[in-house]
């Protein structure tokens, strides 16, 4: 079910702006969408594969999406709910004409997570076309930020395997040493080589993941406060607090209000 948001804003952007719930185990095969589009995902999680290479989307994940891109769609058993904004490529107003549009990508960190969640207050808020569009541009020049301390773009294989293991062990203490032991490195040069790629220390990461991880648990469960930082590997729940609103600029309550109970829908 899709529900079109703020149309008397919209149409003269020319835009759409789209609220959709998908059930569970939904499936899409493989197909062209007729609109390119940025979407969010608010809550589930949605498997896409595009070029025979797959990408998982939880809560605030971001997905850039050109009309040309083929691809096919799964959701998770609880089902997801996904905004997003389209237009048509053909006639693409000025204010979307930008190259990393032009792009199929999707976006997991927290920083653009944080960048969505501001612009789903924004959006809720928006009374006219002009505060909108400007809310969209600003959103979209976060989406663009380059960590420009990072010249490497493709990190190498025993690199990404521990990135991946500090995101999919994130709740477990990981330290520096053990991490290096694993791979063969002396801790420092694995210090450093990881703050080259990922433009940030192995702990900020390993902070950012647990983020992350709460992110889709507020969006998408009524679990407590404290059951999800310890799910998550916080020390407690105002160790999540504290961290959460640095990472997002909102609170974890105020996130999962945002997620859970505001209507983007005009009455």
């Amino acid at each position: 079910m899709r529900q079109l948001i703020k149309c008397d804003l919209t149409k003269d952007l020319g835009i759409l702006i789209g609220d959709r719930f998908y059930t569970g185990q939904e499936k899409f095969p493989f197909h062209y969408d007729r609109h390119s589009r940025i979407s969010i995902v608010i809550s589930g999680v949605v498997r896409e594969v595009v070029h025979q290479h797959e990408s998982f989307g939880k809560a605030m994940s971001i997905v850039v999406k050109p009309s040309d891109a083929r691809h096919s769609n799964e959701f998770h058993p609880k089902g997801a709910r996904i905004i997003s904004i389209g237009w048509n490529p053909d006639s693409s107003p000025d204010f979307l004409n930008i190259a990393h549009l032009e792009n199929y990508t999707w976006y997991h960190d927290t920083s653009r997570a944080a960048a969505a969640a501001q612009l789903l207050q924004e959006l809720h808020q928006s009374n006219n076309a002009i505060e909108l569009q400007s809310n969209i541009i600003n959103f979209n020049a976060n989406l663009d930020r380059i960590y420009h301390n990072s010249h490497h773009k493709n990190p190498p294989q025993w690199l990404q395997h521990i990135a991946e293991r500090l995101e999919d062990e994130c709740a477990k203490p990981l330290f520096v040493q053990d991490l290096a032991k694993e791979v063969g490195v002396h801790p420092v040069y694995l210090a450093r080589i990881f703050r080259r790629f990922y433009a940030c220390s192995i702990k900020d990461f390993l902070q950012k993941s647990r983020v992350r991880q709460a992110i889709h648990h507020l969006a998408s469960t009524e679990e407590a406060l404290a059951h999800i930082a310890f799910d998550a590997g916080f020390a407690d729940q105002s160790h999540l607090n504290r961290l959460f609103k640095r990472e997002m600029d909102i609170s974890p309550g105020q996130f999962r209000k945002l997620t859970q109970k505001v209507s983007f829908v005009q009455d």
